[in-house]
């Protein structure tokens, strides 16, 4: 019996059957009207089992009462079944956890106790690496995965068979955006590892493609971890403390302030989408460009606020959408100038930066064309800006025949921005 008629549901039930199962019993809350259910059970036909498709909420129990009662010479059960629901964890409700943990947790709890008469070969639990290791903005994901590790282990301290499998991602399926960090595993091997692990009766085990190196690290950069930091090169480095990374920047001019907290950034940036270096980030270009989420701009919080000491709302990148925005915001917060106190909003004086100011401005004129009537008024205030700084100035651009391009590179002259 395999519980989730998904794609990951779906090789493991290919498995069952290339392996000899004769019968298999197809278990989704939506049954035969889960999509691509009829063609898996032509396929699985095709390779000689009896298929059997049960529509059942695995976390109610009487559903699950029934679905056993239907199934006389039951051997094996794999419980696949999910409900991801990511958010920070102050974004949580109970309702939220319950609903996750009532298919995840429930439905393991009820199919442990409604078999425990039954002589299973194999009772297996697909847990997720985000139990394992953590993942941002997945607390009561990760939480429930730990508790079906933690079930696999109680079944064999009383003598049941148990595997718990706390996957990383496949490359094709899974719930898999705990292990967004992670390659993608072809199926066909990581059923390979499954099928090993119960050849080898293995009681809680993760199944994952790592690269430890950028891997590791950048769960080690936030905080420390007795489990990963035994696997990890020697090579790793650590954030620089808090307190020496200040006092080095308050010793520089303030030019190079800038351009260290912007590097800070940067390398923070690249930590989190996996890039190799941070001259690989463009300081210009948006978060949401290059592939940032809620779940990602959490990490990146989290990091920014472990590398500085500052706390940080989880929205800081959607108010400060560029690094070069960003890492202005974060220098003023950690290593003002001379008369940037703080404001209610922790920011200098409780206003943004001009250059920060400058840097948003730029990103939302991405989206107007010069040739509308909006476009061309807000050309026209522009140009009246840079009227009296051109005039401050020795530039040699005539600003009322300037182009749009030839204006934002008098900007960035002005105002060092990019």
């Amino acid at each position: 019996m395999t519980g989730g008629t998904g794609a990951l549901g779906g090789h493991v039930a290919r498995w069952l059957a290339g392996a000899g199962v004769e019968n298999i019993v197809l278990v989704s809350r939506r049954g035969l009207a889960a999509p691509g259910v009829l063609g898996l059970v032509a396929e699985l036909e095709g390779l000689g089992a009896v298929v059997r498709v049960v529509g059942c909420d695995v976390g109610v129990r009487d559903q699950v009462v029934g679905l056993l009662e239907g199934i006389a010479d039951l051997r094996v059960v794999v419980h696949a079944a999910g409900v991801l629901d990511d958010g920070v964890l102050e974004s949580l409700s109970a309702g939220r956890v319950g609903e996750v943990w009532r298919v995840k947790v429930g439905g393991a709890l009820y199919l442990d106790e409604l078999t425990r008469d039954r002589d299973l070969d194999a009772f297996v639990l697909f847990s997720s690496a985000a139990g394992t290791v953590g993942s941002a903005g997945q607390g009561s994901y990760a939480a429930a995965n730990a508790a079906l590790d933690g079930l696999a282990w109680r079944r064999r301290a009383e003598g049941l068979v148990a595997t718990s499998v706390a996957w990383g991602a496949w490359a094709d399926s899974g719930m898999g955006a705990a292990q967004r960090q992670l390659p993608g595993m072809p199926p066909e091997l990581a059923v390979a590892a499954l099928q090993q692990s119960l050849v080898e009766d293995e009681t809680a085990l993760m199944i994952a493609d790592v690269e430890w190196s950028s891997f590791g690290s950048r769960f080690t950069a936030v905080r420390p971890s007795p489990l990963l930091s035994e696997l990890l090169p020697l090579a790793t480095t650590p954030m620089e403390p808090v307190e020496e990374l200040a006092t080095r920047l308050r010793d520089m001019s303030r030019l190079e302030r800038d351009r260290a907290v912007l590097e800070l950034v940067r390398a923070q940036v690249a930590a989190v989408l996996g890039h190799a270096k941070p001259a690989s980030v463009d300081p210009s270009r948006t978060f949401q460009e290059v592939g940032f989420d809620s779940l990602t701009a959490v990490e990146l919080r989290n990091r920014l606020a472990t590398a500085t000491g500052v706390p940080f709302p989880a929205s800081v990148i959607f108010d400060y959408p560029t690094p070069a925005a960003l890492a202005d915001h974060v220098r003023t917060r950690f290593v003002p100038d001379e008369g940037e106190g703080e404001g209610e909003d922790g920011a200098g004086g409780g206003t943004t930066s001009v250059l920060a100011e400058l840097t948003r401005l730029e990103a939302a004129l991405s989206d107007l064309s010069p040739t509308d009537m909006a476009g061309a008024e807000v050309a026209a205030k522009i140009k009246s800006l840079l009227s009296h700084w051109g005039a401050a100035t020795n530039s040699d651009i005539e600003v009322d025949s300037a182009t749009d391009e030839e204006m934002f590179d008098l900007l960035g002259k002005e105002f060092g921005i990019s």
